[in-house]
Order: C-alpha cells, then structure tokens, then sequence
C-alpha cells in the first residue's frame, strides 16, 4: 500500500494517510486515534517492564514508582526528536545491547537453576489455582480448556498477560509507514528489513541450540 499510494507530491508518513487516501478523512481520524491508543499502551508497558527490571537491578531497595518516573523522564528526553534520519547509531547499539543481553542471559541460565515460579505462571497455575496444570493421582493432567473469555486467574494477572501479548505483537507494525518515508528509496527498507529478521532469527537459533547443549 505504501509503494502504491506514496508520492513526492503526496507523501504517505503514517497509517493515517494511508486510510485518507483510501477511504477519506474520516479514517484518518480513526486511524490516528487508534494509533495514539496504541502509543499510549506502548510507552506504559515499557515503563513498567523497565521499571521491574531496574527494581529487581536495584534488589527492592528503591521504590518502584521511582523506578518506573525514572524511565519515563529518560524516554521524555530521548524522545525529543524530530527525524530518525540521525539517530541510526541509536539503533545500531541498541542491536548490540540486545546481544549483549542475550549472551548474559546464556551464561546466567548455565550456572542458575531454573525460574520454575515465573515459568509456571506464564504457563497458566495462577488460573483456577493451578487447577488446569495439576496432575492427578495417577499423573495424568487435565484436558486442554478453552474460554470465550478471559480466564478467572483471581487477580489482574491475565488481563495484564493479555494486554502485554497484545502489544508486543503489533506494535512495531505501526511505525512501519513512518520507516518507510524515512528512506530515500523505499524498496530499501524492505531489504533492511529482511536482513534484520535474519539477522535476529540466526542469532535467536544460536542462543536456543546453546542452551540446549547446556541443559
């Protein structure tokens, strides 16, 4: 949609005009509020996931909404820009943060045992107390259950589980537009793109066959 409706003339800089040119200025409006919606779920759940690790960093000793104002001031001042054109280094390191993250995490998982508390409420004891991962007397465990709606897990656990999934999935994918009219030629970004993902995909495949050996 974006190589097909972009012009020097009428250049496409977000998903809102991509809906003014295809159905008016009504969905330009609804695009961009859905899109400011998403943004404020982003910037919250980056907050609060930075927050949490900087109070596990900090061993509980600092409050964790201080935790969670001090990320918040360091996005407002990074934030402030206007174009993406200078800041490919940030990008760039912060490609090699990721690694060096994940070269900890590998050495950290070879001399710690495992987190069997955090994997077993991602995996679903905190629904119905554990009642839909507990094995019975004989070991065999429960059938597979499905909900029409969102799981009594006795809390917010899962709403903020839910909330979370949702945003890690679709959330870069409505900064793609704004890339794209970064880029001199579009087609790049494609490119760019493609060698990212495999880029990540061989690193990921790296780090899983090295825990696999270490395990």
């Amino acid at each position: 949609m974006f190589l097909g409706l972009d012009s020097y003339q009428y250049p496409v800089r977000s998903f809102g005009d991509l809906g003014f040119r295809l159905y008016g200025p009504y969905m330009r409006y609804l695009f961009n509020f859905l899109q400011g919606i998403q943004l404020l779920l982003n910037v919250g759940l980056i907050v609060i996931s930075n927050g949490e690790a900087l109070s596990q960093a900090a061993k509980f000793k600092l409050c964790f909404i201080v935790c969670c104002l001090i990320w918040a001031l360091v996005g407002f001042a990074v934030g402030q820009i206007r174009t993406l054109q200078k800041f490919g280094w940030l990008a760039n390191a912060a490609v090699w943060i990721n690694l060096m993250c994940m070269f900890i995490t590998m050495g950290a998982a070879a001399h710690s045992a495992p987190n069997y508390a955090g994997s077993g409420q991602s995996a679903g004891a905190v629904i119905d107390n554990g009642a839909l991962v507990t094995p019975d007397a004989n070991g065999n465990f429960p059938p597979v259950q499905t909900s029409g709606g969102l799981p009594d897990t006795g809390g917010f656990v899962g709403a903020v589980s839910g909330a979370m999934q949702a945003i890690f999935a679709y959330g870069g994918a409505m900064i793609f537009p704004e890339f794209m009219a970064e880029m001199k030629r579009p087609r790049d970004f494609l490119k760019a793109m493609w060698a990212a993902q495999a880029f990540i995909y061989i690193w990921y495949v790296k780090k899983t066959q090295m825990n696999r050996s270490q395990v």
